[in-house]
Formats: C-alpha cells, sequence, structure tokens
C-alpha cells in the first residue's frame, strides 16, 4: 500500500496524492455499475475506496482488471492496517461488545418442548462452508416456518463451544431508524464500525458472522429500506476481509427481491422434517398418529406447526385441523380467547399491537407504549403470544405467523378491503400466496 499523504516544502502544508473513488459508480455506465444497488447503498461509504492517483485512474479505465471484488479486498487490507494503528482499548471493547450482542440470536429456542431436537441434516454442509479457504454467503433459504431461526442459533452455540467468535445479528430487530453502517454502529453500541470491530476478531480467532431474517426487512416491503440495504453492505464487506457469512431468508424473497443478488450466496434449503421423525414426537406426547391424515403429515413436517401442534390440547371428539390457518384458529381459542372473562381484551390488544406493527413497519414494541394494558401484555406474554427481549423494554409477537393472524382478524373486524387499500396503497406490495410468513 502506497502513502498517499507525506510532508510539503513549505511547513503549512501537505503533500496528497489520494482520491476517493467509487467501487460500483454512482451512474449506469460507468465502470463496475451494479443495477442492483440501491441510490443509498451507491452514495454510502461502503461503495467508496481511497486510492493513489495512479490507480484511481487504472480502476476507471480497466474494469476487468480491476473488478469490484479487487478494489473491496484492497479497502479491507487497509482498514486492517489502519485496525493494527487504534488504540487498543477501543478495538478490544468494540469486538466483545459485538460478541455480547449475539445473545439475541443465541439464545433463540433451539428445540420442541420438552426439549427435543431434531437433527437437520444440513448442518455438516454449513460447517463444511465455514471452513472453506476461501470465504464466501450462504443463504439459509426455506418456507415459513421451518426452523431457520433455530438452526443458526443451534449453529452459532456449537461453534461458540468450539472457540469460535460468533457474531449474530436479528435483522428483524433493527429500528427503522437504522439507515446507515454509522447508524448500526451507534446502535450496537460500538466504539468502531462493525466491519472493522469484525475484523479485530478475526485476527485472534476463527469468526463467523450470522444474520437471521433478513426476509422481515425485505418482507415488510415500504420505502424504509435502509436498514436491508445496511445489512447487505455489511455482509459484503465482511465477505471482502475474509469471514464466512451465514444468513437465513425466506426462499420467496430471495427469489424475487432483486437486492439479494448482491451477495452473489451459495444456497441451501432446509428440507422437512422426516416422516419417522414427526411421528416419533406425536408419539411421544400421547398424540393418536391415526388421527393425523397426510395433509396435517405434511403440515407437521414444519418445525413450527409441529411446535404448535404439540403444545395444544386435542379432545378425542374434536377435529384436527389440516392447515396452517384452521391450527392457528386453534391456537387462538386455547390462549388468547381460552378464559371468557379475558378473552375479548387479549384479543383487542394482540389486534392492537399487530397494528402498531404494521403501521410502524418495525416488528418490535416499545413496551412503554402499552403501559395503560400491561396486565393484559403480561397474559399474551405468559400465553406465549408475545415474547419480551432481554431487557424488558420492547415486545413482538413470538412468531410472524401469530402476528399475521392477529393483523388479519383485526383487518376484518375493522376495514373494508377498500378502504385498507386506499390507505396503503403507496406502501401495498405482493408475496406468495401460501400462507402468512415467518420470521423463523
Amino acid at each position: 500500500m502506497q502513502p498517499t499523504k507525506g510532508p510539503h516544502t513549505e511547513e503549512n502544508k501537505a503533500r496528497s496524492i489520494g482520491k476517493a473513488c467509487h467501487i460500483h459508480a454512482a451512474a449506469k455506465g460507468g465502470p463496475r455499475f451494479d443495477e442492483t444497488q440501491t441510490p443509498e447503498q451507491r452514495r454510502d461509504a461502503a461503495n467508496g475506496i481511497w486510492l493513489c492517483s495512479n490507480h484511481a485512474a487504472e480502476v476507471d479505465v480497466d474494469e476487468v482488471r480491476f473488478p469490484a471484488e479487487l478494489l473491496k479486498s484492497w479497502k479491507a487490507q487497509a482498514e486492517r492496517a489502519a485496525d493494527l494503528r487504534m488504540a487498543q482499548p477501543i478495538v478490544t471493547r468494540s469486538a466483545a461488545g459485538l460478541l455480547a450482542a449475539a445473545t439475541e440470536l443465541l439464545e433463540h429456542p433451539q428445540s420442541l418442548p420438552g426439549g427435543t431436537w431434531l437433527t437437520r441434516p444440513e448442518m455438516d454442509r454449513v460447517r463444511e462452508f465455514i471452513q472453506q479457504a476461501e470465504a464466501g454467503v450462504l443463504a439459509l433459504l426455506g418456507p415459513p416456518g421451518s426452523g431457520k431461526s433455530a438452526f443458526l442459533a443451534r449453529l452459532g452455540c456449537d461453534l461458540r463451544n468450539e472457540g469460535w467468535n460468533v457474531v449474530a445479528i436479528k435483522a428483524d430487530r433493527l429500528p427503522s431508524s437504522v439507515a446507515t453502517a454509522s447508524d448500526l454502529q451507534h446502535y450496537l453500541d460500538l466504539e468502531l464500525p462493525v466491519s472493522r470491530a469484525m475484523y479485530a476478531l478475526s485476527r485472534n480467532a476463527k469468526t463467523v458472522l450470522l444474520v437471521d431474517q433478513l426476509d422481515a426487512l425485505a418482507d415488510l416491503a415500504d420505502a424504509k429500506t435502509e436498514r436491508l440495504a445496511v445489512l447487505l453492505s455489511l455482509i459484503s464487506s465482511v465477505k471482502a476481509s475474509g469471514i464466512p457469512v451465514v444468513c437465513s431468508v425466506r426462499e420467496f424473497d430471495f427469489k424475487h427481491d432483486t437486492r439479494f443478488l448482491g451477495l452473489a450466496a451459495d444456497e441451501l434449503r432446509l428440507a422437512p422434517l422426516a416422516a419417522s421423525d414427526v411421528e416419533e414426537v406425536l408419539v411421544s406426547r400421547g398424540i393418536d398418529t391415526a388421527r393425523v391424515g397426510q395433509k396435517l403429515k405434511s403440515l407437521l413436517s414444519i418445525p413450527h406447526w409441529l411446535k404448535q401442534f404439540v403444545q395444544l390440547t386435542w379432545l378425542v371428539t374434536a377435529p384436527v385441523p389440516d392447515t396452517s390457518q384452521a391450527l392457528l384458529g386453534v391456537v387462538w381459542e386455547q390462549t388468547v380467547l381460552r378464559q371468557p372473562a379475558d378473552a375479548a381484551e387479549n384479543d383487542a390488544i394482540a389486534s392492537r399491537i399487530a397494528e402498531m406493527v404494521a403501521d410502524r413497519e418495525e416488528l418490535w414494541i416499545p413496551r412503554a407504549e402499552l403501559t395503560s394494558d400491561e396486565a393484559v401484555v403480561q397474559r399474551l406474554l405468559a400465553l406465549g403470544i408475545l415474547v419480551s427481549d432481554p431487557a424488558r423494554l420492547r415486545i413482538s409477537f413470538a412468531h410472524q405467523t401469530l402476528y399475521e393472524f392477529a393483523r388479519a382478524r383485526a383487518f376484518v373486524q375493522n376495514k373494508r378491503l377498500s378502504d385498507y387499500v386506499s390507505e396503503h396503497q403507496t406502501r401495498c406490495s405482493y408475496g406468495p400466496l401460501s400462507g402468512p410468513p415467518s420470521t423463523t
């Protein structure tokens, strides 16, 4: 690396031969222009690199010889060298803070009620990927409820126990105010940019970045897309630094949101649970498998629905649902509506929270805004409909399928479709029709 600043013959001046350059051109037709980037990504510092004047000219006249990945590698190397010159206490504090932030994902429930962990054969493939010589990005794909979050949590815990530095970010937890890399740094309370803190970690141990629920940002489908752009830029920077990345995202969003194309990720799909594993779980819970038809068995091969099913009470005379919506209806009846004295109030507050989530396009709501309904919030937490963050400052639905169900009930009870479209016409989007989405 060539120095770009030095002393001048005149004492009150400095000599500079450096220039700020774009990695991907800001305008179409420019060198290394990337159509998948948003305007924010093109303007972001992550898309810039400081070069000496000679290289600044060369990289823009021969983009085949100087592809974007090479420039990103140069930038990562320069930042690593700068890190070495930074005050060690700051590096240490930022690295420790980044590891502490992983708790949100690593404490995600990994098993069925009773502690049963169903082995996923894809785990071996992921471990092979992160051990390979050249760092890359792996997209863990699957339908709603397929257990992507639990999978990443188990992977992260296992790697941490083996001595890895595990950095984990839950995309659904990011507030809409995160619009730049600096915002992400401040949200995580770090003194260094996230990518630099990650490199500091990678200097002393094997390091991996896990990003959960990227689809949570894409699925909200509104004007507030900066959070996704920030995370995609981070993933690109981390990969360029030689650190492997594993992220989870629903397959529909991954295939239809063009912003994901920039990840250049390998793909791995979580397969449904084996029929023998599902039957073993049902039998262990005393459930008569003769009552479980083929359609329901197919639904229960998705971990989220199996978990919901085994937590319910099934009377011999009661019909057994065979669709996700019907199963959610039973969940609602046996939790939210179970006690007649509390049913209406429980239902109303669940609907209100769902409306708050939809209006703000954030899955987590400040608990302080529901102080007058704290007793109901506590009931919904105890019933497993809501969950709280570790600090007990924010609440969310325990699973996005519950949020979608509560929102649908509120919609049916309070709105006409024409009114809703009129109110939200600038934010309407389209998704799969196979059922409600999930932040697994």
